[in-house]
């Protein structure tokens, strides 16, 4: 943005957040100084990095009419707005890792809302991208931010009907989600199903527990049950935060890698 001559403000939002939560983040960009410092309530973009946030109705909230939505994914997501909005998507998690070898969206997304949105040239990216990354891995970033502007589609996408909305419609709606007592048996978690964001899972050694269920009260997603088998965790909804493994008393649960 600086480089085609825009003023920009970035910043996260978040509390005491333990790793692998959905964070939000939020990018201000103007031709005249910004001095506003509060969060965005009212986007004329929203990009989300993982399709599966979209399952949090909070996720698009405030989004304004013929604002546009940028998801990265494989396909056209389903997603319920409460306004008229133009829907981009594509499949980052693709291109970054036919080029990296691993899942590392951020560039890839860059490029899509590049060509999307219009607001920033391409160039300016790239020169970017070649200022603040080493020479070594600029390339591959400056290819992965042209794949995809290129595979990026975007669609109209009408207002839902308002029994779809009517249940999201409260800034504060999305607090219906979250659980008053998160430990009480595993379920779909406070935060929504886990996308492809977790970067360890949870391992359990059978031998060593000794099923004292500390594990299950600490876990902040509720998703750890203590079973006539022993522990077991849904990792479809665990965050990957290690809570559970930092509790146990008697090192029966490791981080491990996503996978093995």
């Amino acid at each position: 943005m600086l480089k085609d001559g825009k003023n920009a403000q970035a910043f996260p939002e978040f509390g005491p957040e333990r790793r692998g939560a959905p964070v939000r983040s939020y990018l201000r960009i103007d031709d005249q100084p910004i001095l506003l410092r509060t969060p965005v309530t009212a986007p004329d973009t929203v990009v989300v990095m993982d399709a599966t946030l979209l399952e949090r109705r909070d996720t698009v909230l405030g989004i304004k009419p013929g604002g546009l939505l940028l998801v990265n994914a494989p396909e056209r997501p389903p997603v319920v707005v409460s306004v008229p909005v133009r829907m981009a998507w594509v499949d980052a998690m693709r291109i970054s890792a036919s080029l990296f070898g691993k899942q590392i969206p951020n560039t890839a997304m860059l490029g899509a809302w590049c060509r999307v949105d219009g607001i920033v040239g391409q160039a300016a990216i790239e020169a970017a991208i070649r200022e603040w990354f080493p020479a070594k891995h600029a390339e591959k970033n400056i290819e992965a931010a042209r794949r995809a502007w290129d595979a990026v589609e975007v669609a109209e996408l009408e207002a839902s009907s308002a029994s779809d909305t009517a249940k999201g419609s409260s800034a504060f709606a999305f607090l219906d989600d979250y659980p008053i007592i998160a430990t009480a048996f595993p379920g779909e978690g406070g935060a929504g199903r886990t996308g492809s964001w977790r970067i360890s899972d949870p391992v359990v050694d059978a031998q060593r527990c000794v099923r004292c269920g500390r594990c299950v009260t600490a876990c902040p997603e509720g998703v750890v049950a203590m079973t006539e088998d022993g522990v077991t965790i849904d990792l479809t909804y665990c965050k990957g935060c290690g809570i559970c493994a930092v509790e146990c008393p008697v090192q029966a649960i490791r981080s491990g890698e996503v996978g093995a």
